[in-house]
């Protein structure tokens, strides 16, 4: 029995003296890519899976220990990766991803890329019509209908905008043709009445001359304008007077009508220089524009066609009735009764 226990032991020792490094975890090696322990008395292997370094996924040799191994493919995490997992080699042909045509960044990467033309249906539209991507406000172009325009006829956006004049003291914007209100005090005019603005050409609607008094003719600015007499006259044409301001004055008298009286107060001719060498009837007033007659022609009858008055001159009438029976079948004048020759009566 105790040859059998020290038969066993010895193995034991033995065992143990052969695998010294075998009972920790402390293996030894001359790199990560050596395969055998160097502490162990015979040749161990290395139970993780050894990874050789590379210098690139085309290297056949192993950059740490030398020994020989097969490339590989290059590893990339996208088709646009630039640069291979393993080795990190540049990659020259990529193959980016977008959304659209039109899309400015790719999808796997992120990467930007220039010369994109978006479309969109205005110039103020503020997202592409193809890829959806956002314009930048420095980018809208809006449609302002003059310089001064505060809103955008496309969109709505507003902006401060100012008008535009020639003058200080204009009142129409030279750009959207809106108006202003103008101080008058700002407009300059060459007198008080007048009515354009010597600077900018504005005309004022309340322009007016001014006047001493109610009847006074002359503008008192001095512009010479004379407006139409304003007296109101009354009274006879001897002596009127203005209702509006008391001046007086004597007028003469108008007889347009020369029936010899006037035709303002309606006053009668003073007929003068009557012709006394003529009959009574036969005289006639001699002031200018009367000539009235101022005797009266005496007649027998009204069919009489000469005055009556013995030496009378200008009595003969030509608007005298004719002799005219009081019936047909009469021969005595029914006016004056003279005889009258009458063929043909027959009484009945």
């Amino acid at each position: 029995m105790k040859r059998i226990f020290f038969l066993l032991l010895t193995v034991a020792l033995a065992l143990f003296a052969l695998t010294a490094c075998f009972g920790t975890v402390n293996h030894t090696y001359t790199s990560e890519c050596d395969e055998i322990c160097n502490c162990c008395p015979i040749p161990v292997k290395r139970v993780a899976k050894v990874e050789h370094t590379r210098a690139t996924c085309d290297s056949t040799v192993c950059s740490v220990c030398n020994t020989e191994i097969d490339p590989i493919e290059h590893t990339y995490d996208s088709d646009c990766d630039p640069v291979c997992n393993v080795c990190e080699a540049a990659r020259t042909a990529l193959v980016h991803t977008y959304k659209a045509d039109c899309s400015t960044a790719c999808d796997i990467c992120g990467e930007t890329r220039t010369g994109v033309v978006h479309t969109y249906t205005n110039g103020c539209d503020t997202s592409c019509d193809v890829c959806g991507e956002l314009r930048g406000a420095a980018d809208l172009v809006h449609a302002w209908l003059h310089p001064c325009s505060t809103t955008c006829d496309v969109c709505g956006a507003t902006r401060d905008a100012s008008h535009a004049y020639e003058f200080e003291c204009s009142v129409t914007c030279i750009y959207c043709g809106g108006t202003r209100a103008v101080p008058d005090s700002m407009h300059s005019y060459e007198f008080g009445c007048s009515d354009t603005c010597l600077v900018c050409g504005f005309k004022k609607a309340n322009a007016q001359h001014a006047y001493s008094n109610a009847c006074d003719q002359i503008c008192d600015y001095g512009c010479g304008y004379e407006r139409e007499e304003q007296h109101v006259w009354t009274g006879n044409c001897d002596a009127q007077t203005c209702d509006a301001c008391g001046a007086t004055r004597a007028f003469d008298h108008v007889d347009e009508d020369n029936n010899a009286i006037c035709d303002i107060c309606g006053a009668v001719c003073d007929h003068i220089c009557y012709n006394n060498d003529s009959a009574d009837c036969d005289r006639i007033c001699v002031v200018e524009g009367c000539g009235k007659a101022i005797g009266t022609h005496t007649y027998s009858a009204a069919c009489d066609a000469t005055c009556d008055v013995e030496g009378c001159t200008t009595g003969y009438r030509t608007d005298a009735l004719a002799h005219s029976p009081k019936a047909v079948c009469g021969t005595v004048c029914q006016y004056c009764g003279i005889e009258l020759e009458v063929e043909g009566v027959a009484h009945t």
